[in-house]
């Protein structure tokens, strides 16, 4: 996915083969940081009408689905500020940012990654995430998984200095786990030392077939593999554009209420559904699925 402004253009879960790089056993992060637990918190990605401000975009949604209990941010670059998201909500923060690991690794991004992580908020949690979805970049060529897992380690360490509310969360696609995708997620992880958190962007394949996948088979994965190396975890965008053939969106309804009683129960930090009209209408345009998820919000 990728930002424009405070908004996301998303390039939804391409196929492509990663070159696999040696497993790393640590970084340069240090100790990780604990993360607090808690029943899973509900919210999303924002999309803000033409000329519309993100704070008034959220307080929108807001109204429309219930309290925002965690909200989904991108930049496009470097950051900028967190003025756009904390006037707007009280939930916790999964924010991204985006730079070329070579310039990281040089040192270029330190003075903007050290003033945002210092004015972060400490009233709430951040888990900020670098370079989110990295896999197809990776695959591109446009920078290595060694440059990516390495970028990563600096920039924790700058982390690492700031307040102690502030969790690094590495962000992969969900398909990178499927065998067909000729993946092993570990490419992109930096090691236990540097990543505290693992996040996930997970969706409904099926819909172009008329069909909505079972939680288990779209979340299960993810929570396996977050588990196994005794991570926190959570899903930093999930979502479904309305099956072929559900014409009321009822079916998507269902599914919504379906997904949101399995990640209750989860173990999941927070989940962000994409309430976005990029990569597919993916927002909640049909009554059946606005009510669902109010519900869910509500939950």
């Amino acid at each position: 996915m990728v930002a424009v402004g405070p908004v996301l253009m998303v390039i939804l879960l391409t196929v492509g083969c990663v070159p696999r790089a040696p497993r790393i056993g640590g970084g340069g992060g240090g100790v990780p940081r604990a993360v607090p637990s808690s029943t899973v918190k509900f919210g999303s990605t924002v999309w803000a009408n033409p000329g519309e401000s993100m704070p008034s975009a959220v307080a929108r949604e807001s109204s429309a689905y219930g309290q925002m209990n965690v909200l989904r941010g991108f930049a496009a670059g470097l950051p900028k500020g967190w003025t756009s998201y904390t006037t707007s909500t009280r939930g916790d923060l999964v924010a991204s940012f985006k730079a070329l690991p070579r310039d990281v690794i040089a040192g270029k991004a330190d003075a903007a990654v050290r003033a945002w992580f210092a004015s972060a908020p400490s009233d709430r949690n951040v888990y900020w995430s670098y370079y989110h979805e990295p896999e197809d970049n990776i695959a591109r060529g446009e920078f290595t998984a060694a440059e990516y897992r390495a970028a990563w380690n600096r920039l924790t360490v700058l982390a690492r200095s700031a307040n102690p509310r502030l969790h690094s969360t590495l962000v992969l696609m969900a398909w990178t786990l499927d065998p067909a995708s000729g993946r092993n997620w570990r490419d992109y992880y930096a090691g236990d030392a540097t990543i505290d958190v693992l996040g996930w962007d997970a969706y409904n394949l099926l819909a172009n077939k008329g069909k909505y996948d079972t939680p288990d088979h779209i979340f299960g994965k993810s929570i396996a593999v977050s588990k196994s190396v005794g991570k926190p975890y959570g899903f930093a965008e999930f979502g479904s554009i309305v099956a072929a053939g559900d014409s009321t969106g009822s079916g998507r309804a269902a599914w919504l209420r379906s997904a949101g009683s399995y990640l209750r129960s989860s173990g999941s930090l927070w989940a962000a559904y994409f309430n976005a009209p990029i990569g597919g209408e993916f927002r909640l345009l049909d009554g059946p699925s606005a009510s669902a998820w109010r519900a869910v919000m509500g939950g």
